[in-house]
């Protein structure tokens, strides 16, 4: 089995002496513990994984949390003199602050401090730092009017489209080369995907690599080498990527949403009239389940479909279309699980909506609403996702894109990942976000993280825009949460669930982030 499955594992949960060690910071005692019980050759094969899984994870806690208290006070008060232990106190017990114990010692997230200056304005207004980009760049920056440009084009003409070019890279760092050592790269290139077309392959170094097919899930240049010299591999990609309005808030304001139908149209009969298929529980042919979301339902559906103007004619989802969303409905350990919890927040957010567009727009709604950015540790060491997020209202752009589609699959919703750049004229950065299927549009988009962006700028017109639309600026490489590469790796990858800027591994390990170098550029950038 390859060393990333058994992350899957997760949810069998630690031995109670171990989970004691982890949680109070006695890393080294909680390893020891973990190889004692994998000396056990009678050990279940679940909890073996979840025990191998665990002791990786714990080992690499420590790195993401190096400042004692002290030492990060001093970082805030190198930039605000006046900054008080009672407002350290009151960030750290609202989440702006994340930390750990390590050996009883409070131990600080190290990019504490960025994260506030991203996510808290009050902050950033005493430091006066500036943001750089995307969803996180304030109110008047030039990003911030360029994304308003894009919306306000987007509504004009119905799509507005880019051709970018990136050039990627990633090398072995110096200290961790060694001459003769083989190496297996991946560094991720734009996908097939509905957004993207005309993709090429511009140059890549060494001109060997193994270019995965268009349509791969997590899409990857790979190398294999015996390496004598240490050296970049790179990959230089081009591709048009289209954005396409979709009027969700018109059909969300004007449609009799139980169903599924504007009030202004004359039906077109697809099967079942529109009264049988509010009975059977909407458009869809849904029925409530456990918790109030939805399951699919067992008859035809085709219901009378009355669409508003520029809303493209789709089929309702038919029990024969069920199976090709089978996996976008159902659960993926260990972050996208429907907990309790889960299902009751999923209930109460979906209390009083009728139909999927209804829900999902419910679910965006209460994490746009509520949540507040903060940068977030490696994912590598991170436990049930969602559901944590879900409990402190905090989280990053992955964070809240798996809430989002797990709320949405917890209601029965087809709902997706996808994942890659914000690839702006003048700036390239990891983003992550969601896909979900909604009649009568089909396939839409949520970007909850850029939804919370708008808020913070008072921006509610791009806050709603960014439910069912994405900007034009993006590059996707992921299609899936958790999916393996095409040439799959043998060891634990420094990112086991998505991959942005590239992984390597050399014969007998995985290498970790501070191992090696990785960037991305925009070489050139059209607007068409």
């Amino acid at each position: 089995m390859n060393e990333n499955q058994y992350f899957s594992y997760l949810d069998v949960g630690l031995p109670e002496a171990v989970e004691k060690m982890k949680f109070c910071g006695e890393l080294e005692a909680a390893v020891d513990c973990i190889d004692q019980r994998l000396a056990c050759t009678n050990l279940p094969e679940n909890l073996r994984y979840c025990l191998l899984a665990e002791r990786e994870m714990i080992r690499r806690m420590p790195a993401d949390f190096p400042y004692t208290r002290a030492e990060a006070m001093d970082i805030i008060r190198a930039e605000i003199p006046s900054y008080t232990e009672e407002e350290f106190d009151a960030a750290v017990a609202c989440g702006q602050i994340r930390f750990i114990y390590l050996h009883g010692e409070m131990r600080i997230f190290g990019r504490f401090f960025s994260s506030m200056i991203k996510s808290v304005p009050e902050f950033r207004a005493r430091t006066k730092v500036a943001l750089n980009g995307g969803e996180s760049s304030g109110k008047g920056s030039s990003a911030d009017l360029r994304l308003n440009r894009s919306m306000r084009i987007m509504k004009e003409q119905g799509a507005l489209a880019n051709r970018i070019t990136i050039r990627a890279t990633v090398k072995v760092e110096d200290a961790a080369f060694k001459p003769g050592m083989l190496v297996r790269v991946h560094v991720p290139i734009a996908a097939a995907c509905e957004q993207q077309s005309d993709i090429r392959i511009e140059s890549m170094f060494p001109e060997n690599g193994q270019i995965a097919p268009e349509d791969a899930e997590q899409r990857t240049v790979y190398w294999e080498e015996n390496m004598q010299e240490n050296h970049e591999f790179s990959v230089t990609y081009s591709y048009v990527h289209t954005a396409k309005w979709n009027d969700v808030e018109t059909v969300l304001r004007g449609m009799p949403m139980s169903q599924g139908a504007m009030q202004d149209a004359a039906p077109e009969k697809t099967g079942c009239t529109t009264s049988q298929a509010a009975a059977d529980g909407g458009c869809c042919g849904t029925q409530t389940g456990d918790a109030g979301a939805t399951q699919p339902g067992d008859g035809a559906c085709g219901a009378a479909s009355q669409r508003p103007s520029g809303v493209p004619e789709l089929p309702c989802l038919k029990p024969e279309a069920l199976a090709e969303y089978a996996k976008d409905t159902a659960e993926l350990a260990p972050h996208i699980e429907f907990t309790p919890y889960i299902r009751a927040l999923t209930e109460a957010c979906a209390q009083g909506c009728t139909t999927p567009l209804e829900k999902a727009k419910s679910f965006y709604d209460f994490i746009t609403q509520n949540f507040r950015y903060t940068f977030m540790p490696a994912y590598f060491t991170l436990d049930s996702i969602a559901e944590n997020c879900a409990r402190s209202f905090t989280g990053d752009c992955g964070v809240f894109a798996l809430l989002f589609i797990t709320m949405c699959r917890c209601a029965g919703i087809p709902a997706e990942w996808q994942s890659g750049f914000a690839a702006e004229p003048e700036f390239v950065g990891g983003h992550d976000w969601a896909r979900f299927y909604a009649e009568p549009f089909g396939w839409l988009f949520a970007d909850p993280s850029f939804g919370i962006g708008a808020r913070r700028n008072e921006n509610e017109e791009r806050r709603e825009f960014y439910f069912g639309n994405l900007d034009p600026y993006r590059m996707v490489a992921n299609r899936a949460f958790q999916a393996p590469f095409t040439v799959e790796e043998h060891y634990f990858r420094t990112d086991p669930y998505d991959n942005q800027y590239g992984e390597i591994e050399t014969e007998d390990r995985g290498l970790r982030y501070d191992e090696y170098k990785r960037k991305a550029e925009i070489v050139s950038f059209e607007e068409l």
